[in-house]
Formats: structure tokens, sequence, C-alpha cells
């Protein structure tokens, strides 16, 4: 279908919802740390309590991103992911700051995350899906200029509190209010603006030639081999970790390899076309040039994830 041309307005009303997501990836990759170490956590723990960002992004990604190439209602397709993954969001961020323990900050993360991958992957293919090919690399530019100024107001949000005269300290063991604030106010953000998003669109139903190639994509279905490699490789690792006394923090990697391998046995074991099988066929038939872009894409996060855990406390440390 020939998509008309969209106005300025138009584009940017497509893109207002990625704002609101980006303040909210923002303020918790700045503040986390702030809010884990307050609540009594270590620096050597903060690794393994952040690491909800990168094992919901693995997992909820592509599950959300399989789902709705295939949903559609009277809502349409990628909005109702917007919208419950917004509300979830939202509620995550406003009762994060007000948390009383570790562990449960750290159920909040982890729902979080999770919504925030719910809203966010989407809404990649909602702007490929709603202009035409003359317009999207402008769609996709405002859309990445509006992320990158969300992310920048995230970050800043408890300096601009601050600014205002709210408290920016507080007695050992409670967040401040300039850091409530913030992340109050960007759970308000967020719903107002994946609102808007949600509220002056309308999706294009799914063409005939799209329906026609997901039938054909069934029939041609790979399943890669090698899941008792992971199995036996992640089920000998975690016994060795726990051999030798190594960080607990590894069963992250040894448990998830074997968990892959057992999806990938069940996946050649149980034949049909769900989910688990479209993606590992995906990834066992991808193009060439998106697996070496996928090495530069997996070090380029290696350094971000080093860095955003520890940015916050070491400058805190010495400055």
């Amino acid at each position: 279908m020939q998509r008309p041309i969209l106005s300025r307005r138009a584009l940017l009303t497509l893109s207002v919802a990625n704002f609101g997501t980006a303040i909210a990836f923002s303020l918790q990759q700045g503040n986390l740390a702030r809010i884990f170490q307050t609540l009594g956590a270590d620096l050597g723990s903060l690794p393994f309590l952040m690491v909800a960002g990168p094992v919901t992004g693995l997992l909820v990604q592509p599950i959300v991103g399989h789902f709705s190439d295939r949903t559609w209602g009277k809502h349409g397709r990628r909005r109702p992911y917007f919208a419950i993954g917004a509300l979830l969001s939202a509620l995550s961020l406003i009762f994060m700051p007000f948390a009383a323990a570790i562990w449960i900050a750290a159920s909040l993360l982890w729902v979080l995350d999770s919504a925030l991958n719910v809203t966010m992957e989407p809404f990649r293919a909602f702007i490929g899906d709603m202009v035409g090919e003359g317009q999207r690399a402008q769609a996709f530019a405002l859309n990445t200029m509006l992320g990158c100024a969300g992310a920048v107001l995230g970050s800043l949000a408890p300096f601009l509190f601050a600014a205002m005269d709210v408290p920016n300290t507080a007695p050992q063991g409670e967040i401040p209010l300039s850091v409530r604030y913030a992340f109050i106010g960007a759970g308000v953000v967020l719903l107002l603006a994946v609102g808007w998003t949600v509220t002056q669109t309308r999706e294009y139903p799914p063409e005939p030639e799209a329906d026609a190639e997901r039938k054909n994509e069934n029939a041609n279905l790979v399943r890669p081999g090698g899941g008792w490699i992971f199995l036996a490789g992640g089920l000998l690792a975690t016994f060795a970790i726990y051999r030798t006394g190594l960080s607990y923090q590894l069963y992250i990697l040894s448990i998830g390899a074997a968990l892959f391998g057992a999806l990938m046995l069940f996946n050649r074991a149980v034949p049909g076309t769900h989910f688990a099988a479209h993606i590992l066929s995906d990834l066992s038939t991808m193009p060439a040039a998106m697996k070496r872009l996928a090495v530069t894409h997996f070090f380029t996060w290696f350094a971000l994830f080093i860095m955003w855990p520890f940015t916050t406390p070491i400058v805190t440390q010495y400055v």
C-alpha cells in the first residue's frame, strides 16, 4: 500500500512516544545505582542488580517483536503494546524511589525494563509501518532527535529539581526528594507522550502480501542444531562455578546458555510455527552483513553496560 506524505506535525506525533521512553531509560541509567546504594547495596553487587536491562531486552524484544507483527485488532497492531508497556513502566517509575528494600527496587526494575521493552520494540516497526519509503529517513531522524532530547531531559531531571530548591540530600537510607520527583515526573511524561501517539494515530491494516509472505516463511523454517552443546556446556559451567566458589553473578551466563540449549532442543522436538521456531530460524538464516554488524553491536553494548552501573557511584566516591 502506498503511504501518503505526512506533515511535520504528523511525523512528530509518531515519534512523541520515543521522547517519553528515552526519559525513562536515561533516568534509570543515571540514578538506579544511587537508589540501590542508598538501600544498602555494595559496589560489587550493582551489576547483578542491574542485569535486568540486558536480560529483559534479550528475552522480551524478540518475543514482543514476533507477536506484534502478527497482532491485529480494533486498536491496531503496535499501539496496544505501547499502551500496556507505558502503563506498567509509569507505575514502576512512580513506585521505584519509594522502595523500602533492595529486593523491592530490584523487582520494580525487572518490571520497568520489561515494560519499556514492550513499548520500545514495536515502536521501531511502527515508524516503518506508518510512513512511505520517501519519508522513512526523515521519520527515523526525527524519532532519533526526540529520543536524544528525552535522554538529555531524563539525565538532568534530578539536577533540575535540585535547582528549584528541592532537597537533593536525605537522611541515610532514604531517597532524596529530587530523585523521587524526577521518577514521578518521568512516569507522568511517559504516559502523556505514549498516550498522545496512541490516541492521535491510526494504523494501516496488514497488507495481503505480508500474510502470503508469512505463510511462505512458515513453510521454510530452519531449525538449527547444536542445542546439546549449549545445554551441556551451560550445566557444566554452572557446576564449575558452584564447586570453585566463583562469583554467583556468573550463573547468569551459565544458566542462560543451558536454557538457550534447552530451547533449541525443544524447537527441534516440537514441530510447529511457535515463536521460538521463528526466532531461532531468523538467527540461523541472518544475512552475513547482519552477523558482522551484530559483532560490532555486541562490543558497543558491552562497553555501555560497563559504564551505566558504575559511573554514578564512582564519580560520587571521588567528587
